[in-house]
């Protein structure tokens, strides 16, 4: 419910960050080498439901080195705020291409095949404790492989046991090849260890010419 997520982020500090799971150190591990071997000038990369986490920011500074272009989105009018705020500095200087935009993950306001790598770090898993989670689920997956470009990656963080998520996985991908027979996917995790006594893992869904 997103009356619930505007009350979470306002009643957080302006300049705070909050991390869902594991934090950019940790993920910057395993995203690292995929950035790495893609690289180009105009590489894109989108953090699906970034919340108040730097996670987009440092990917930018860090790994892309203030080249290419990050989009945060979040359906969370008070986040996005408080993000474009934090980060105005680089939100205003023109040579910088990293956005904060209030969007919805199941309609998101880009072209088709632009990004080269998705990262959700538990926006999936908190929609799919909707009441529709499994439809809104659905849409935020095939949404995602829309907008990727290719070849391209979808990096999902979650604790969500492989044998519920990667079937999960599989019929996204199935709906979205049937809307086009352009593309495969390949669908992988790997543990990532455990972090305050929860197992985490990443899913990642590989999105390549068929």
């Amino acid at each position: 419910d997103k009356s619930t997520w505007e009350q979470f982020y306002g009643g957080k500090e302006s300049g705070s960050k909050f991390d869902w799971f594991v934090d950019y150190q940790h993920l910057k591990t395993y995203i690292k080498p995929w950035i790495v071997s893609n690289c180009r000038p105009d590489f894109a990369v989108l953090d699906l439901g970034c919340g108040i986490s730097d996670i987009g920011a440092q990917v930018f500074l860090d790994l892309l080195n203030q080249t290419g272009k990050v989009d945060c989105v979040d359906f969370s009018e008070t986040a996005i705020r408080m993000m474009q705020h934090k980060y105005q500095h680089l939100t205003n200087n023109p040579h910088s291409k990293i956005s904060y935009i209030c969007a919805d993950a199941t309609s998101l306001p880009f072209a088709n095949n632009k990004y080269h790598m998705v990262l959700d770090k538990g926006t999936l898993d908190a929609a799919i404790r909707h009441q529709r989670g499994e439809i809104i689920g659905q849409e935020i997956v095939t949404e995602a492989l829309r907008v990727m470009a290719c070849p391209s990656k979808l990096i999902q963080i979650s604790d969500e046991d492989p044998d519920s998520r990667l079937q999960f996985l599989y019929h996204c991908c199935n709906i979205y090849r049937r809307k086009t027979k352009l593309y495969t996917t390949v669908v992988t995790f790997q543990e990532l260890g455990t972090f305050n006594g929860i197992e985490y893992l990443m899913y990642s869904i590989e999105k390549r010419l068929a």
